[in-house]
């Protein structure tokens, strides 16, 4: 699972929850972990859910970051879901996420004060 820094650690722990209930070995990525905590957050509970991630980005990481990851998991027993049958698709969708996010402002909810 890939989740934003940027959710409440409360969220975050809601989504890892429901996704290993379903899939137990499942990975968990945190991106834009750099990012201020939730305001519902302190700084004690957004690092211990860090500590539990198998993997952290202090911002959105890149192809070469996450086949990296990816390339370190070679376990027979873990089941692609979602995105794609192969770790390349799950790239293409995640990386493709990721940039339509960046045009998103978090105040506004829209891309641009043109949307206003």
């Amino acid at each position: 699972v890939l989740l934003s820094g940027r959710l409440s650690v409360a969220q975050q722990r809601s989504i890892v929850s429901a996704v290993r209930r379903l899939e137990p070995s499942a990975l968990v990525l945190l991106f834009d972990a750099g990012a201020a905590p939730h305001p519902e957050d302190d700084l004690d509970s957004k690092r211990r859910f860090e500590q539990e991630c198998s993997q952290v980005f202090a911002y959105s990481p890149s192809y070469t970051a996450l086949m990296a990851v990816l390339s370190r998991c070679e376990d027979d027993k873990r089941r692609p879901a979602g995105a794609g049958l192969d770790k390349q698709e799950l790239l293409s969708e995640v990386l493709g996420a990721l940039e339509k996010s960046k045009t998103v402002t978090p105040a506004m909810g829209l891309a641009g004060p043109a949307a206003a």
